[in-house]
C-alpha cells in the first residue's frame, strides 16, 4: 500500500531528525579528526622539492647568456598545490551539504509564532542564522580557489614572455607560498567548523528539537 503525500513527508522529516543525531553524534567528531590529521598532512608537506619556475629552460639560457628560445619551456602546475587542493574542495562541498540538511531540520522544527516566553524558537532562530553564515564564508573559501591559478597563470606567461627577469619567477614561487598558507588555514577552518557544531547542536539539542515556551533559565552556546 502506497504512502499518502502527508506521510511521505513525515517520512521525510523523521530522516531528518535521524541524519542530524547522526551528524552530532558521530559525523562531526569523526570528520573533526579526519580534518585535524589533513592539517598535519599539509604541515608536514615539503615543498622544496617542487619544480621550481627557476627551470624555465629559456631563463637557464639567458643567465648563460645563451639566445632564448623562441618558445620557452612552460612549467608545469605545482603538484603539491595542486594534491592539496584536490584534498579539499570535495570536504568544502561535503560541509555546505551537511549545513543544509541542519538548515532543513531546524526550520521543519520551528514552531508556531506565540505570545509569551519563546526561548526554545529564538535558540531556533539564532542557530538557523548561524548556519547561513558559516555556509557563507565555507562557499567564499571555495569560490577563491580558482583565483589562485588565475593569477598564476598570468605570472607564468611574464616568465615566458621576459625570461630574463628574475622578479617574475620569484613573484610564482612567492604565490604558491602563499596559496600553501591559504590551504593549510582552509584545512583548520573546515577542522574547526566541525568541532563547533558539534558542540553548539550537542548543547542545544533538547530546545532544536523540541522547543518550548518554557525553560527560560537555558542559555544559548
Amino acid at each position: 500500500m502506497s504512502l499518502t503525500t502527508d506521510e511521505q513527508f513525515q517520512a521525510f522529516k523523521d530522516e531528518l531528525s535521524e541524519t542530524a543525531k547522526q551528524q552530532v553524534h558521530d559525523l562531526f567528531p569523526r570528520k573533526t579528526l579526519e580534518m585535524e590529521k589533513m592539517l598535519r598532512t599539509i604541515s608536514s608537506e615539503d615543498f622544496s622539492s617542487t619544480q621550481s619556475v627557476d627551470d624555465v629552460r629559456g631563463a637557464e639560457k639567458a643567465n648563460a647568456g645563451e639566445p632564448v628560445p623562441v618558445v620557452p619551456f612552460c612549467p608545469p602546475c605545482n603538484a603539491k598545490i595542486i594534491k592539496i587542493t584536490e584534498m579539499l574542495k570535495p570536504e568544502l562541498v561535503f560541509v555546505i551539504e551537511q549545513l543544509n540538511s541542519l538548515k532543513m531540520w531546524i526550520s521543519l522544527n520551528i514552531p508556531k509564532t506565540r505570545d509569551g516566553n519563546n526561548f526554545g524558537a529564538a535558540i531556533q532562530s539564532e542557530t538557523h542564522s548561524e548556519l547561513i553564515r558559516i555556509e557563507g564564508d565555507v562557499a567564499a573559501l571555495y569560490e577563491s580557489i580558482p583565483w589562485y591559478f588565475v593569477n598564476r597563470a598570468k605570472l607564468i606567461s611574464r616568465c615566458m614572455k621576459y625570461p630574463q627577469v628574475e622578479d617574475h619567477r620569484k613573484t610564482v614561487q612567492q604565490l604558491d607560498g602563499k596559496q600553501r598558507e591559504a590551504l593549510h588555514m582552509m584545512c583548520a577552518e573546515v577542522r574547526n567548523i566541525y568541532c563547533c557544531l558539534h558542540d553548539m547542536i550537542l548543547k542545544n539539542m533538547e530546545k532544536l528539537k523540541r522547543p518550548s515556551p518554557a525553560g527560560g533559565n537555558m542559555m544559548m552556546y
